[in-house]
């Protein structure tokens, strides 16, 4: 299946009369997104690319989702260790609190690697 996207950028520049080649096949170019020979994605020098958002925005992206796993992973870690003290109380038994804190040991684990 050939991809029939186009650069403007490198459309605009063909018909200025710059000359255009596929670095792997050296197909000429007049602005295509994708070879027509090999099918190569093509960036164009001096393009920018317009679906590229702001590196400090990606940033701060990965950094409020880093923190928000954590905060439920911990969130989520306390209330089973809470439930395993009522299941301890309840039951006169230490084996509950025992694998509620397991639990919640592996479930703070990976909320918090989660990113």
């Amino acid at each position: 299946m050939k991809n029939t996207e186009w650069s403007t950028w490198g459309q605009e520049e063909s018909e200025k009369g710059k000359k255009f080649y596929c670095p792997k096949c050296n197909h000429n170019l007049k602005g295509e997104r994708y070879c027509p020979s090999c099918n190569l994605k093509i960036t164009y020098s001096g393009e920018i690319p317009q679906n590229n958002k702001n590196i400090e925005n990606q940033v701060a992206s990965g950094i409020r989702k880093e923190r928000y796993a954590r905060n439920h992973g911990a969130l989520a870690a306390t209330a089973i260790i809470i439930l395993g003290i009522v299941i301890a109380v309840l039951t006169k038994s230490t084996i509950g609190f025992w694998i509620s804190g397991v639990i919640a040991f592996f479930i703070y684990q990976k909320m918090a690697n989660k990113f």
